[in-house]
């Protein structure tokens, strides 16, 4: 009879802490406002083009036959539409490495492209969500 008891009460207990655990979890779904993924012509990349914003730089880039390519293939990729500066970061290195860029002190990465990110933080953060990014560059 007392370990009846014992059981009976261990289960309450049990009970207890499950109602007290479930009632500490949400079911309330996460709403994404807007994808990652931006597209082709998404924000980013139309500003970054734009003549008051990284034009120039873009310029510069598309005449060194080293950092062409590996900006054409970020822009293919739709890259730079990505949300998170790691997201563009992750999508770019296949296209720098295919471009034969194999350090990160390549002067193409620190020219042109860390470049690009700090005019795109400076004059097109919102639209490249670069605004919180912590570049610091």
């Amino acid at each position: 009879m007392r370990r009846a008891l014992v059981l009976l009460m261990m289960f309450a207990v049990l009970g207890a802490g499950f109602r007290l655990l479930s009632a500490c979890l949400t079911v309330t779904p996460i709403i994404v406002e807007r994808d990652a993924f931006g597209g082709p012509d998404a924000g980013c990349l139309k500003c970054l083009q734009g003549p008051e914003a990284c034009a120039g730089l873009i310029e510069d880039c598309e005449g060194d036959p080293r950092c062409k390519p590996i900006y054409a293939c970020m822009v293919r990729e739709t890259c730079l539409d990505l949300l998170t500066l790691d997201d563009k970061i992750k999508c770019g290195l296949p296209c720098a490495q295919d471009a034969g860029i194999q350090s990160a002190s390549d002067p193409v990465i620190t020219t042109y492209l860390v470049g690009l990110v700090a005019c795109g933080q400076e004059k097109c953060a919102g639209p490249c969500n670069l605004s919180d990014a912590g570049v610091g560059l």
